[in-house]
């Protein structure tokens, strides 16, 4: 797993225009996999992010990437609160919640319907999808609350994963890519 792999699937998170990104990359060993991690968290976790590998399966790994601050902000809503309480969510502490959802992850095949709140969709988006409704819209989610709103979302996480990729290919290294809490234009 490269700083390349991170900026392209995890832009919007690094830019702090999204609480968390969920992608999947090679894997090819777990030394490889446990020294990639502790890399390149040096690198995320002063900046207020942390990745976390959540699954593996044959020869690819599944990777979240998140910002604490987001999370903890996420957890404090009480509709969140509610919702999650329902999945065995019993601590609201962000690394708890985040091992509860890694287990979760993988103790099932299929996705826990909560992992958008841990992605930083809507709540009514959450709620809608685990509920089943009609959706209003699709984008980068489904969309069930006010879709205006989400296609404003929508365009700001293409816009970013866009100059994220310029980034990349004009050799921007990450750590000068993450925008930090301090320099934050908040949504």
């Amino acid at each position: 797993m490269s700083e390349m792999d991170i900026m392209h699937q995890a832009a919007p998170t690094l830019a702090g225009i999204k609480a968390g990104s969920l992608f999947n990359c090679p894997y090819h060993d777990h030394q490889s996999l446990v020294e990639d991690c502790v890399r390149l968290n040096r690198i995320l976790v002063p900046k207020g992010i942390r990745l976390v590998p959540i699954r593996i399966l044959n020869d690819r790994v599944l990777v979240y990437v998140y910002r604490s601050k987001d999370i903890e902000k996420i957890l404090s809503d009480k509709q969140v609160e509610h919702v999650l309480e329902q999945y065995g969510y019993t601590n609201k502490q962000p690394t708890h919640c985040v091992a509860h959802l890694v287990h979760r992850l993988q103790e099932d095949s299929s996705f826990p319907h909560e992992v958008g709140i841990f992605l930083g969709y809507p709540i009514e988006d959450v709620i809608g999808f685990i509920e089943q409704r009609e959706c209003k819209w699709i984008g980068c989610w489904k969309v069930y609350g006010d879709v205006e709103k989400a296609k404003q979302r929508f365009d700001q996480i293409h816009q970013c994963t866009t100059s994220y990729r310029m980034m990349v290919q004009q050799g921007i290294a990450m750590r000068s890519a993450i925008v930090t809490d301090e320099k934050r234009c908040y949504v």
